[in-house]
């Protein structure tokens, strides 16, 4: 379980209201409160809040340039729920509001037009469950 029970709302290009992008590390920490830092690679310091739930990446300046977030929690735009469901129903949601994903990669659909990506372990699969949204700032 996350620690949180409120769903995150994507805001598309800016980030979610407890995290904007181009905002500062200590900010954050200072807004959601516990945390534990880790590498994901030589270099890369990453924050985790509610045991995992939201990752938040920095650059160089530790400015807010990456937010990831799980499936323990629910994620919203516009009233659509991003994660924990199948990717089919996600993406037929997403079309209903005229938006498709426009990068194919392995394990994600990106939607560049709202800075979001579905990250599912088999993007082939419309029934497999949305596992992460990661959000960056659009362009």
């Amino acid at each position: 379980m996350s620690g949180r029970s409120e769903p995150f709302e994507v805001l598309p290009g800016e980030g979610i209201s407890e995290a904007r992008f181009g905002e500062s590390r200590s900010v954050h920490r200072e807004r959601l409160g516990n945390h534990v830092a880790f590498e994901r690679f030589p270099g890369s310091v990453l924050d985790s809040y509610y045991d995992m739930t939201l990752i938040l990446a920095y650059d160089a300046n530790n400015r807010l340039i990456e937010i990831d977030i799980s499936d323990s929690i629910e994620v919203l735009w516009r009233g659509i729920s991003l994660v924990g469901r199948p990717l089919g129903e996600v993406l037929n949601e997403l079309a209903n509001e005229g938006f498709r994903p426009d990068v194919f990669e392995l394990e994600s659909l990106k939607f560049s037009e709202l800075g979001l990506s579905l990250y599912t372990p088999a993007v082939e699969e419309l029934e497999e469950d949305v596992k992460h949204v990661i959000l960056e700032p659009r362009g």
